[in-house]
Order: C-alpha cells, then sequence, then structure tokens
C-alpha cells in the first residue's frame, strides 16, 4: 500500500486495503478470542465465539479472492509484484 501511494502518487487499490484491514482485523478479533474466555467469561459466548471466527473467515476469503482477481490481470513484475503474489497465496492460507 505504501509503495503505490509513493510510486503512483494515488490512494492504493481497494483489494490491498482490503487485505490490510483484514490482518488488523484478526489482530483484534485473536485479542477477544484468547482473553475474553479467560478474563471475561460472560463476554465469551459460545455464539460471540462463532461469529468472529465466521467473520474473520469471510474476510480472509473475500480479500484473498479480490486481490488474485486484481493480480490476474495486470502486468506485474519486481519484488512489489512478488509480495503481492506472496500476499493472495498467505491470504488464501488464512
Amino acid at each position: 500500500a505504501h509503495w503505490w501511494s509513493g510510486w503512483y502518487h494515488a490512494y492504493s487499490p481497494s483489494q490491498i486495503n482490503f487485505l490490510l484491514f483484514t490482518a488488523i482485523w484478526t489482530v483484534f478479533a485473536l485479542l477477544y478470542l484468547t482473553l475474553a474466555p479467560w478474563k471475561l467469561p460472560t463476554a465469551a459466548h459460545k455464539f460471540a465465539i462463532l461469529a468472529a471466527e465466521a467473520l474473520t473467515m469471510l474476510f480472509w476469503f473475500a480479500g484473498w479472492v479480490a486481490l488474485a482477481v486484481f493480480l490476474s490481470n495486470r502486468v506485474c513484475f519486481g519484488h512489489v509484484c512478488s509480495a503481492a503474489k506472496a500476499a493472495a497465496v498467505f491470504g488464501a492460507f488464512e
């Protein structure tokens, strides 16, 4: 995202921004999923845990598909392209 705004002097693509949001969301979801059952058992309802897991999974799936489609029809070269392809692969694993 930083390279895109520096090189093209424009906003980075929404697909990349969404994967960045998804990574930040995952950190907050992990904090909830680990701390809520331990410190706040009343906040760790089984459906809330399921919703956090399902929403995180949905975000990663949507981000991976969006970035893969974005990269599929682009002329892509260099380290930034390799990093974007690696982000798509890791997004698929997540």
